[in-house]
């Protein structure tokens, strides 16, 4: 009973601006639980994620990351390595590495779930959608367009199957991988 209250506190206190006050918080109820649970147990997870984004708003990256790595060790360890939650963490540890803008290792962990997307749910499926524009950022971040446009491509290719070619969804991955040729000089193919 005392955890879900700690999270809530924490949560408010960080949104209240007041991160290291959340931190403490968070932390308090991260031992409470390791110590019902154990340091293995996949009920951590949440908890280590909010404690990451706590660590995030104090520019503690080193300690965000260690919280995110840990959560992702504890799930492939009780989950196995094609679990979707897995491909949810190791997104969301590729979104953290693009937000400190340390590419080299976002990419690795946005292709990882996307791996394990496809193997579970099919190359066509729409959730690989929002995997595969992070792993286009990861160039266009960089200004390295070749490598973006594939995954823009298949963006485009699930989301036509998914919707219709004429479908309004479509527009804002016509207009990134417009923008993507546009970049490159490609001004016939992006007026396509």
């Amino acid at each position: 009973l005392l955890i879900p209250i700690l999270d809530a506190l924490g949560s408010v206190r960080r949104a209240e601006g007041h991160a290291a006050e959340a931190e403490t918080v968070y932390l308090r109820a991260l031992k409470l639980l390791e110590k019902t649970d154990g340091d293995k147990s996949l009920s951590l997870i949440p908890h280590l994620k909010l404690l990451a984004g706590a660590y995030a708003a104090l520019d503690r990256a080193t300690d965000a990351e260690m919280q995110l790595l840990r959560a992702l060790s504890i799930r492939e360890k009780a989950n196995g390595p094609n679990d979707l939650d897995l491909a949810n963490d190791c997104a969301e540890l590729g979104g953290f590495y693009l937000s400190q803008k340390r590419y080299a290792v976002a990419e690795p962990n946005f292709r990882r779930a996307i791996g394990i997307v496809e193997r579970k749910l099919g190359p066509e499926d729409a959730s690989l959608v929002p995997l595969l524009d992070s792993l286009s950022e990861v160039f266009i971040k960089q200004k390295i367009f070749p490598p973006a446009e594939p995954p823009l491509r298949r963006i485009v290719w699930i989301q036509e199957r998914a919707v219709g070619p004429a479908d309004v969804k479509l527009a804002p991955h016509l207009d990134k991988l417009a923008l993507l040729l546009f970049a490159e000089n490609r001004f016939p193919e992006a007026e396509t």
